[in-house]
């Protein structure tokens, strides 16, 4: 079976992870060639990621960046960024943690966003 995070697959994306019930939707962005290319298309790679998902359930997903990830032996390793405010009560300070998650494959579903200048 082949695998769908191959290492050199992810070395030429950046990823970001959003909560899909028991799984996971893994957005996967095309690196460019210099530093502002890459965050333009990070930008717009998730904006149409946010757009193509919510027409689906009707509610905004919210993707976070995803610093490592990594599939071994039928599941799917990710070191995610998360950091939010409680929408009940925003006066609180916001909550901050690198968190592994570990998914089986079976319930990752992978987007890939390719460039689109529109």
């Amino acid at each position: 079976m082949t695998r769908i995070f191959d290492p050199a697959f992810v070395e030429k994306h950046d990823f970001h992870h959003a909560r899909y019930g028991l799984g996971a939707v893994v957005v996967a962005v095309p690196k460019g060639p210099d530093p502002e290319t890459t965050e333009k298309r990070r930008s717009r790679g998730l904006h149409a990621a946010r757009l193509f998902a919510e027409r689906n359930d009707g509610s905004t997903p919210v993707f976070d960046p995803i610093l490592a990830i990594e599939e071994q032996s039928g599941v799917v390793r990710m070191t995610l960024e998360f950091e939010r405010r409680s929408p009940a009560r925003p006066q609180y300070i916001r909550a901050a943690a690198v968190i592994e998650r570990v998914v089986l494959v079976e319930r990752v579903t992978l987007e890939i966003i390719h460039a689109d200048e529109r």
